[in-house]
């Protein structure tokens, strides 16, 4: 962070959530000590906590960019999904054949890096032309990853079940 504020002054960071593991608790802690040793407190807030539909919505809708901080490979992300819906661009940190698969929609680091990650976020936020191409790449994958279209696959696939089993 305190390298995105060299280039970026007025830049801030939420981490936003709750864990119930311990080592997730850990990490939060960690975080905070983090926070605190390096000054950051100004521009860094941790919300350890769960946050309702509409807080959480709220945070990914200010947002300028979320960050997806994986270190084992990714699946599918309900987070990256609503943050592009609402055109906020990504970066995900990860590696391997899921993160190519989503490298021309979000942004990908390498995990643990994060020179990477404020060099990133710093091209992210400073370029309007780079954040645009992201962002007009990521509509194909919005139009087929919309909950209601997703909805809709699913009522259409059980119809056709049912239309199965009736002629048995």
């Amino acid at each position: 962070m305190k390298t995105v504020l060299k280039k970026i002054p007025d830049a801030s960071l939420v981490i936003a959530g709750s864990t119930i593991s311990s080592e997730g608790k850990e990490y939060f802690k960690k975080l905070r000590h983090m926070s605190s040793e390096l000054s950051l407190e100004g521009s860094v807030k941790i919300e350890e906590r769960y946050l309702s539909e509409s807080e959480f919505t709220r945070y990914i809708t200010t947002a300028g960019v979320v960050i997806l901080p994986y270190v084992r490979a990714l699946g599918a992300s309900g987070i990256m999904s609503l943050a592009l819906s609402y055109r906020i661009p990504v970066i995900a940190a990860g590696s391997g054949p899921l993160f190519e698969e989503v490298s021309d929609i979000v942004s990908v680091v390498p995990p643990m890096n994060a020179e990477a990650l404020a060099n990133e976020i710093t091209r992210l936020l400073g370029s309007v032309e780079y954040r645009t191409t992201l962002l007009r790449n990521s509509e194909k994958y919005i139009s087929e990853h919309d909950w209601a279209v997703v909805a809709r696959e699913i009522y259409e696939e059980y119809i056709k079940k049912i239309n199965v089993n009736k002629k048995y």
